[in-house]
């Protein structure tokens, strides 16, 4: 039986967080301009991860260079295991902050729920 309810949390969550990794590579948000930008934002592909919930499709950041590969998604990988671990790993390494926790709030979630379905 597939898990609805948490696949659109996990979305929201996992695009956040890729925008987030994005602007940390950039050294730029979206629309700044600044001297220490290294590159220019450029829209974003999807990619489906076949989890336990069923399918799911994120939005994968794109940069114009093409070296940016956001780090809770892994290259190439379709499952949930590397996606539950490379997620774990930005959450235990801060870069999951209070914003991503908002967007999560806004899809239904609360705070920790996102790591107990995703799991």
């Amino acid at each position: 039986m597939a898990w609805t309810a948490p696949v659109k949390p996990l979305r929201i969550l996992v695009n956040e967080a890729s925008r987030i990794e994005r602007a940390q590579h950039l050294q730029a948000t979206p629309y700044e301009r600044s001297a220490q930008r290294v590159d220019h934002a450029n829209g974003y592909k999807t990619k489906t991860v076949l989890t336990r919930m069923g399918e799911v499709t994120f939005e994968v950041p794109q940069v114009r260079s093409g070296g940016f590969y956001p780090s809770a998604l892994e290259r190439g990988s379709r499952s949930e295991q590397a996606m539950n671990l490379a997620l774990a790993e930005r959450y235990r390494s801060g870069c999951l902050h209070a914003q991503s926790h908002r967007s999560f709030a806004k899809a239904g979630g609360s705070r920790g729920q996102h790591l107990q379905h995703a799991s």
